[in-house]
């Protein structure tokens, strides 16, 4: 037979006794049981400061990771986003079939000066005239009104004058 004491169980024991031993274990296991748990030692005081380092890499390492991942989650929400602005851009500009000669120079990144854009300008309401095609009129706030040209032409008359 076995018999098992918890420490409250043997300390009710124990202060039943009267000798100077029984008292000494009562004092031990109160002391111990009312005692603040001793704190835990720091894992890295152990360690040489060449591995502390290399842990600190190790740390740092991995949280520049996950800001790199964060990072690259936001820039493919971006380049996903721009890509829908610039198809939705596509489908608008697919529908307009007439530009002025600036708004032609504009969409097509040509960077023209205005002597350049005046010859565009003559030029694509000469091929126009040619070919049966009517050049609309639309208000410019600088020069009043000018002339709206079929991209066609345009891509035309941008040949001619560049040759």
């Amino acid at each position: 037979m076995v018999l098992l004491l918890t420490e409250t169980g043997y300390s009710m024991l124990v202060k039943s006794f009267t000798d100077d031993l029984a008292w000494d274990v009562q004092r031990q296991l109160v002391k111990s049981y009312f005692a603040k748990p001793a704190t835990l030692a720091d894992p890295m005081a152990s360690l040489s400061p060449e591995h502390r380092a290399l842990v600190a890499l190790l740390f740092e390492s991995s949280a520049i990771k996950a800001q790199q991942a964060a990072h690259a989650a936001e820039l493919a929400a971006q380049a996903e986003s721009i890509k829908r602005i610039e198809a939705n851009q596509i489908a608008a500009v697919a529908s307009v079939q007439s530009f002025t000669a600036l708004g032609y120079s504009l969409f097509r990144d040509l960077g023209l000066s205005k002597i350049e854009l005046g010859k565009l300008g003559r030029k694509a309401t000469a091929l126009s005239k040619a070919r049966g095609i009517t050049v609309d009129q639309v208000g410019d706030g600088r020069y009043g009104r000018v002339g709206s040209y079929h991209i066609s032409v345009l891509d035309d008359a941008l040949i001619a004058i560049s040759n």
